[in-house]
């Protein structure tokens, strides 16, 4: 759901949601899972990870 260079990509990760949830038709449950499997795969202390995805089950009760 990132990249290293989002310039060279000609976009950034809020547009490349977007474009996958309305041209890929990618779910708003599926945009959230992408979004978990990111940070538990991210080289993150666990602490800030849990605090990540804390605000993330958040988000996911509310828009979900």
């Amino acid at each position: 759901m990132h990249s290293d260079d989002p310039a060279y990509f000609r976009s950034y990760k809020a547009e490349n949601i977007e474009k996958m949830s309305n041209d890929a038709g990618v779910t708003r449950q599926e945009l959230v899972q992408l979004e978990r499997n990111a940070f538990e795969a991210a080289w993150l202390p666990p602490r800030k990870r849990e605090a990540f995805l804390d605000k993330l089950d958040a988000f996911e009760k509310e828009f979900c």
